[in-house]
């Protein structure tokens, strides 16, 4: 996560993982998404609950394949095998991870009326969330110059073509479920 370009390079040139490649590091994230998720809901981890949440947000990683396949059709991504990179496009999701992981923490053992001051939409956990937002784009550039070798402007226009698929789909799906107004009006208000 520290130096993504050469990690990226060197990842790139590592054997091919086959088609457990393809899956792997998706799985691994839709379970944690029901883990994060069983924890948020019972304060525990329960396999019933980790197991159907996971399912029910699979959409998320499947969302961020479908992204590695466009890019890959975009810019000409043939350097490296699809589940190749699928694989390491996933390894950049680290700073999410982690972040994700500091908000279950956060409400695993914080007493619940101060972890509801600290999730709350002005509260600092929250603003946390700035760093994987802002880190994240770099390790997707720097994954598509090393991974699909594509030049500084092309990694470019792939960085906006991934933002364009993964926010757009946000914002469709809280537009689709009539939440995405009430929303924009309370952040306005505020």
């Amino acid at each position: 996560m520290l130096h993504p370009f050469t990690a990226y390079q060197e990842l790139a040139r590592e054997p091919d993982p086959g088609a457990w490649g393809l899956v792997r590091r998706p799985l691994f994230q839709a379970c944690l998404l029901g883990a994060i998720a069983s924890v948020g809901i019972s304060g525990r981890l329960s396999l019933r609950l980790v197991l159907s949440t996971g399912a029910a947000w699979s959409f998320a990683p499947a969302l961020q394949m479908a992204s590695v396949l466009a890019l890959r059709r975009a810019l000409g991504g043939r350097h490296v095998s699809l589940p190749r990179s699928v694989d390491l496009y996933f390894m950049g999701q680290g700073p999410w991870c982690l972040w994700l992981l500091a908000l279950t923490a956060t409400q695993a053992f914080v007493p619940p009326e101060r972890s509801v001051s600290l999730l709350a939409p002005q509260g600092p956990l929250l603003w946390t969330a700035l760093l994987p937002l802002l880190w994240s784009p770099v390790l997707t550039f720097s994954f598509l110059r090393a991974a699909f070798q594509a030049s500084r402007r092309r990694a470019a226009q792939g960085l906006l073509l991934h933002g364009a698929i993964t926010w757009g789909f946000v914002l469709a799906f809280f537009q689709l479920s009539g939440q995405l107004a009430p929303r924009l009006a309370a952040l306005l208000k505020e």
